[in-house]
C-alpha cells in the first residue's frame, strides 16, 4: 500500500501540465499517480464548483474539506481506492462539530480526546481565548480512521510575516494539531500526519539555512558575543515559531512522531519539496522541505520505503510518498490493532489488506453520499419532461425554422430596381457599374491576401451580411437554388444566394449556409492590373443610404502608395508582392500607382523602403548583465499596480544559495557569483538608449 501527499496549488492547475494534460479524466490522473491513498492540499475550489469526475471518480472514495467563508482558498481532499475505504472521516480538528454528533460518527469515542475538551491542558490565556470555530472554518484538515492507523491530512497556515492576529491563528492551529495527535495516542491509536506543514524541521531543509546560521554567528561577533554553531542553529529555529513547533514534535526532540523520509535518507542533501516558481528556483533546486509524512514509532516496522518525487510536475510542490509492506510480521502489528484481529493459529505473517478491511458502506462525509451524487437530488431536466411530450404530438403553430425559411423565400424579380448599397458593401460579391454581381476570385499564386482599401472601409461589422441570410434560405426546401456565377443585381431579394471561389483556376461549388468571415477578405487575382474584362474594383454608392467613403478618396495617394510599399517589401513576409494595390476608383488608376519607379529615383526602391522600416521597428538586443557579461532575460510585470504590463530584464543565471538579492537583503561576503546577480533594467530604458545610440550613429 502506498500513501501520497501533494500540495497541488489548485485542482484546476494539474491538467495544465505534462503529462496530465494528455489524460482524459481526473481518474486517469489519480491512476497515474499510482497510490492507494492520495492526500491533496490547496484544492482552491468549492463543492459547487467541483466537477463530477473530480468529486466522484470511479474506483475511488473521496472526501473533501472546504473553507466556509473564502471560496477558492485552501481546502484539502483524500482519494482512497475502494478496497482501502476508511471507517470514519472527520473534516475538522478541534471537535466542535462533534458536540452533537453520535458515537458512530466520531473517530474518538470520548469527547475528552478532542482539543476543544482538552482545553485545560493548553494553559490558554483567559484574556485571549482560542477561537475553535475559526480554526475549523478554513478547510485545512481531514481525519480518517483506517483501523490500522488514523490519517490526518493537514494544510498548515503559511509561516510568513503577517498581522498579529494571523500569527496567533497559526500558533493556535499548531497547538490544536499537537493536542489532537496526543489525544489519539492516549487512546492507543497509531497516527500518520501528512501534508504541507509550511515549516522546516532542520537547518538543511532550507536552501538558505546554512547562510542564515553563519549570519547569526557573524552578527553576534560584531556585538561582542561568541555564539557557537549549535547555539546559532537553535536561534534559527526560534526565528520562526512554526520551525520550533515542528522540531519539538519529532521523536528526536521529545515529540511523538517520526519523520519517515529523514529516517530513510538521513544524510541526503537538497531533499526539497517546494520551490518559488516565480524566480525559476526549481531548475536549480533552490527550495525548502516543508511537506512531510510523520508517523508514530510503532508503524515503522510496517513501512518499506519513503521518498520525495521532485520529477512530478504540476505544482510548486512535489509529492511525498510512503510505501508499506504487502505482508507484515505478526509481532510487528500494533497491539491496539492485534486485539481486534482473529489470526489463524501459528500464523507468523499477515497481509496488510487483512489489517485494513473496508467497511460495509462509505462514511457519511464521502462525496458519493452528497445529495447531488447519491440520487436524492432531482435533476433540473426532470421538471421539463412534460414539455417534450407535447412537442411530439404536433401543433398548428409553425416552427421557428419553417417560418424563417418561408420569409426568406425569394419573390419574383421586379424590372429595373436600383441596387441596394448596403448589400453591395456587406457582400463579398462586388457590384459593377453595369449592375452585375462579380465573383470574388482568389489567386493561388499570391503569398498573402491584399485588401482593397475601399473594400476594407466599406465593410460594416454591425450589419449582418446579406449573403449569409440568402445562403441559408437557399438551403431550405422552399427556395430555389441559384448556380449562376453572374446575375442582374436589381432584385428585391438581395445579392446572389451562392458564392463561388476559384483557387488555382478551378471553380469549386459554393458552400450552402452562413458565409464565412474570410469571404469578405478574399484574395484578388495575381495580375498587377485590373481584371482584363474591365470589371471595376470599387463599390458603387447610391443616394442617401450610407455615407460616402471619404477615408480613402480624400487621403493623399502618395501616402497610401508609400504605406503599401512598406507592407509589401517587409522582410518577414510580403503582404502581396504579386497583387495589385488600388488607391483610386478605377483599375487604370491602380495600375498607374503601382507602376515601377524610374531608375533615377533610388530612394523609393523596395530595398531602401524595407531597410528603413526594419531600422525603425527593430527591437533592441537584450542588455548584458554587469557581473557575468551574459544576455539578460526578459520578464513582464503581472502584479497589479502602476507597473503592470511593463517589461524588464534581469540576470539570466539561475538562483541558488548566495545569489545576489541586493545589498539590502544579501551581505556582500555571502554572495556567490556563480548564481544570479542583481542586474535589473526596464525595457523602456533599454529601448531609449538603443534609439539614442542609433540616432547618433
Amino acid at each position: 500500500m502506498k500513501i501520497m501527499t501533494w500540495n497541488i496549488n489548485g485542482i484546476r492547475t494539474i491538467p495544465q501540465y505534462h503529462p496530465w494534460n494528455g489524460l482524459k479524466s481526473h481518474k486517469d490522473i489519480l491512476d497515474k499517480l499510482d497510490a492507494d491513498i492520495i492526500c491533496f492540499q490547496e484544492m482552491k475550489s468549492s463543492r459547487q464548483n467541483l466537477p463530477k469526475d473530480v468529486a466522484v471518480p470511479p474506483g475511488y472514495t473521496s472526501f473533501f474539506s472546504f473553507p466556509t467563508k473564502k471560496a477558492g482558498y485552501s481546502g484539502v481532499a483524500i482519494y482512497v481506492k475502494d478496497q482501502y475505504t476508511p471507517f470514519k472521516v472527520e473534516d475538522h480538528l478541534c471537535g466542535l462539530a462533534n458536540a452533537t454528533a453520535s458515537d458512530a460518527d466520531r473517530i474518538s469515542p470520548a469527547l475528552s480526546s478532542y482539543p476543544m475538551h482538552r482545553f485545560a491542558d493548553l494553559d490558554d490565556d483567559e484574556d485571549d481565548p482560542i477561537d475553535f470555530k475559526s480554526l475549523d472554518a478554513e478547510g485545512r484538515t481531514l481525519v480518517a480512521d483506517f483501523g490500522l492507523f488514523v490519517l490526518i491530512n493537514v494544510y498548515c497556515p503559511n509561516d510568513g510575516s503577517e498581522a498579529q492576529e494571523r500569527m496567533k491563528y497559526k500558533m493556535d492551529f499548531h497547538r490544536m494539531l499537537s493536542v489532537r495527535v496526543r489525544g489519539l495516542i492516549d487512546e492507543g491509536r497509531e497516527v500518520i500526519v501528512v501534508g504541507d506543514l509550511n515549516a522546516v524541521s532542520d537547518v538543511g531543509d532550507h536552501c538558505e539555512g546554512a547562510l542564515t546560521v553563519r549570519k547569526i554567528i557573524d552578527e553576534a561577533r560584531k556585538e561582542g558575543q561568541e555564539v557557537g554553531e549549535k547555539e546559532a542553529e537553535e536561534m534559527f529555529y526560534d526565528t520562526m515559531p512554526a520551525r520550533r513547533w515542528l522540531r519539538d514534535s519529532l521523536v528526536e526532540h521529545g515529540g511523538p512522531l517520526v519523520d519517515v523520509c529523514k529516517r530513510f535518507w538521513p544524510e541526503r542533501k537538497g531533499m526539497y519539496t517546494c520551490w518559488n516558481t516565480k524566480i525559476s528556483a526549481r531548475a536549480s533546486n533552490y527550495g525548502a522541505r516543508i511537506d512531510f509524512i510523520l508517523v508514530t514509532p510503532y508503524l515503522l516496522p510496517l513501512i518499506k520505503h519513503a521518498d520525495i518525487q521532485p520529477d512530478v510536475k504540476g505544482s510548486d510542490h512535489c509529492p511525498v510518498i510512503v510505501e508499506f509492506h504487502d505482508e507484515v510480521d505478526v509481532n510487528a502489528i500494533p497491539s491496539s490493532v492485534k486485539a481486534n484481529l482473529s489470526l489463524p493459529t501459528g500464523a507468523t505473517r499477515v497481509s496488510l489488506q487483512a489489517l485494513m478491511p473496508p467497511p460495509a458502506s462509505a462514511p457519511r462525509l464521502a462525496a458519493k453520499n452528497w445529495d447531488e451524487y447519491s440520487g436524492k437530488q432531482k435533476l433540473l431536466d426532470g421538471f421539463f419532461k412534460g414539455g417534450t411530450t407535447k412537442a411530439k404530438t404536433g401543433s398548428s403553430r409553425p416552427s421557428l425554422r419553417a417560418s424563417k425559411s418561408a420569409s426568406l423565400t425569394p419573390a419574383p424579380a421586379p424590372v429595373a430596381s436600383p441596387p441596394d448599397p448596403d448589400i453591395t458593401r456587406s457582400s463579398p460579391l462586388i457590384a459593377t457599374p453595369g449592375n452585375e454581381v462579380t465573383e470574388v476570385v482568389e489567386s493561388s499564386s499570391s503569398a498573402s491576401p491584399s485588401i482593397h482599401p475601399n473594400e476594407a472601409a466599406s465593410f460594416n461589422p454591425s450589419q449582418p451580411p446579406a449573403s449569409a441570410q440568402t445562403a441559408s434560405a437557399s438551403s431550405s426546401s422552399s427556395g430555389p437554388k441559384i448556380s449562376t456565377a453572374k446575375r442582374k443585381a436589381g432584385t428585391s431579394a438581395g445579392p446572389s444566394k451562392k458564392q463561388k471561389v476559384e483557387k488555382g483556376g478551378k471553380a469549386e461549388k459554393g458552400v450552402e449556409g452562413q458565409t464565412k468571415l474570410s469571404a469578405f477578405f478574399a484574395k484578388p487575382k495575381a495580375s498587377g492590373v485590373a481584371d482584363a474584362k474591365g470589371k471595376a474594383s470599387t463599390c458603387s454608392d447610391t443616394k442617401g443610404k450610407s455615407p460616402p467613403n471619404d477615408h480613402v478618396d480624400n487621403e493623399d495617394p502618395d501616402y497610401l502608395y508609400a504605406l503599401e510599399l512598406s507592407r509589401q517589401y517587409d522582410e518577414s513576409g510580403p503582404l502581396s508582392r504579386s497583387g495589385s494595390f488600388s488607391v483610386g476608383k478605377t483599375a487604370s488608376q491602380s495600375s498607374q500607382r503601382t507602376s515601377p519607379a524610374s531608375p533615377g529615383k533610388s530612394a523609393s526602391s523596395p530595398g531602401n523602403s524595407a531597410s528603413s522600416w526594419q531600422d525603425l521597428l527593430a527591437a533592441p538586443p537584450p542588455p548584458r548583465c554587469y557581473v557575468h557579461d551574459e544576455p539578460a532575460r526578459e520578464f513582464t510585470v503581472n502584479k497589479k499596480g502602476e507597473n503592470k504590463g511593463r517589461a524588464f530584464y534581469v540576470c539570466s543565471r539561475p538562483v541558488g544559495p548566495g545569489y545576489d538579492k541586493g545589498r539590502a537583503e544579501r551581505r556582500r561576503e555571502d554572495v556567490d557569483p556563480q548564481y544570479k546577480c542583481d542586474f535589473f533594467r526596464w525595457k523602456s530604458d533599454v529601448r531609449k538608449e538603443f534609439n539614442s545610440k542609433r540616432g547618433k550613429g
